[in-house]
């Protein structure tokens, strides 16, 4: 009977150890199942937000030849304003295509980052003078503060570049008219510090970090009205990661939003 007892103790002991371990097979396994759902649902929707912004300014611009095909002799005037449009959509459509590359770059060719001793004031400037012509509208007021002549940084020029632009168009594209965007060059005792701010309306607190993911925005809807597949931010920063630097974001409901990178001196 003793020995009946022993083995039965035995055997209901062994019996909840392979039941925990079971379980926590289970639960290993449930775990598993359910991340890779949630990393298939993840792709999909990135696949479709990509697939959306790429259709956008293609339709737009076949509605643009179509309208401007139907009309029976049109004037000089006329035909200025559709090809202006037209310029417009496919700048909007290669600036996609360029964060796509981009994107596809940094993951895949790490070698593709090649910084010298940079003046990243003279930088700034260039570029601003590049962007101007398509950032400031009638209903936009840019602001340059660069007060700084000299700001020698190790960078790569062309990274900077890119991710001060990616800035820009967030902040135009995400601020209703009338709006006020500037950009702020400073230094402190470890970095030269570059700062695009708007007006706009802010990012909560609770997204903040999401928008630097990529394919995420502040709104992930697929009939939001702003522009954009989600890749801007996260460039941004990689490439401060890949500048050692970083990035910082100071923004609240209502109050604007201002985006700091932070460059170390040389």
């Amino acid at each position: 009977m003793k020995d009946f007892e022993a083995n039965a103790q035995t055997y209901f002991y062994a019996a909840l150890a392979i039941a925990a371990v079971i379980l926590g097979i289970s639960s290993l396994t449930a775990f598993e199942v359910n991340r890779q759902l949630r990393r298939q649902a993840s792709q999909l929707t990135s696949l479709a937000v990509l697939a959306h912004e790429l259709k956008t300014p293609i339709a737009s611009s076949r509605i643009l030849l179509e309208g401007l095909a139907l009309r029976d002799k049109p004037s000089l005037e006329t035909i200025r304003d559709y090809t202006g449009l037209l310029l417009d959509e496919n700048e909007r459509l290669g600036r996609t295509v360029q964060n796509l590359l981009a994107f596809a770059k940094f993951e895949r060719d790490p070698s593709a980052f090649r910084p010298t001793t940079l003046n990243l004031s003279a930088t700034v400037r260039e570029s601003l003078a590049q962007v101007r012509h398509r950032l400031v509208e009638p209903d936009t007021l840019l602001r340059e503060e660069l007060p700084i002549e000299d700001s020698h940084v190790n960078a790569d020029a062309r990274m900077v570049e890119h991710a001060l632009g990616n800035l820009l168009d967030n902040a135009v594209k995400h601020t209703p008219a009338p709006r006020r965007v500037s950009v702020t060059l400073y230094e402190t005792a470890q970095s030269v510090e570059l700062a695009v701010s708007d007006d706009g309306p802010g990012i909560p607190k609770a997204k903040q970090q999401e928008i630097f993911e990529p394919f995420r925005q502040g709104n992930d809807r697929l009939d939001r009205t702003s522009e954009g597949c989600g890749l801007g931010l996260a460039i941004v920063r990689e490439v401060m990661r890949l500048h050692r630097g970083r990035v910082d974001l100071v923004s609240t409901s209502g109050g604007g939003s201002r985006f700091v990178l932070h460059f170390p001196k040389s």
